[in-house]
């Protein structure tokens, strides 16, 4: 799932995309600036429209699961991207991303913020790169054991 917010204040819609057929999909939600991101609530919603459809089958795709009708799980996948001092060159950029790796220590983490139940959360960290500084980093070398 991924979350776009729209510049317009009552926005409230969504976009579905199949990337593996009957295992995994890819819902976008935009949400205007003046709606409260409640991301379960919404995304229950859009779940019960894509079964009413047919394009989704929550019975579980596991054959003893699936004879007793018990459904599928959902998890969500946050990718949070973390700032590494090394990636920059300028020293206003890394003055400016370092504060706003604090800012965001200070602040509510997306689950409780996007209203979702933590225990089917899984949060990513990806190194954001601003820009490569090739020209300073030496290169490993390998050991070569002579014989």
């Amino acid at each position: 799932m991924n979350m776009e917010f729209a510049d317009t204040p009552d926005t409230l819609e969504y976009r579905f995309d199949t990337l593996v057929p009957d295992t995994l999909y890819s819902i976008t939600m935009r949400i205007g600036f003046r709606i409260e991101p409640r991301v379960s609530l919404y995304l229950r919603q859009v779940v019960e429209d894509l079964v009413a459809d047919g394009k989704v089958d929550l019975t579980s795709s596991y054959p003893s699961l699936r004879k007793n009708g018990i459904p599928g799980d959902f998890r969500f996948i946050i990718i949070h991207r973390v700032y590494y001092p090394e990636s920059s060159v300028n020293r206003q950029q890394n003055l400016l991303m370092s504060m706003y790796a604090l800012i965001s220590k200070i602040g509510i983490d997306e689950p409780k913020a996007l209203g979702l139940d933590t225990s089917m959360v899984v949060v990513e960290r990806v190194p954001l790169i601003i820009s490569q500084r090739n020209g300073s980093i030496r290169r490993i070398t390998q050991i070569v054991e002579e014989e």
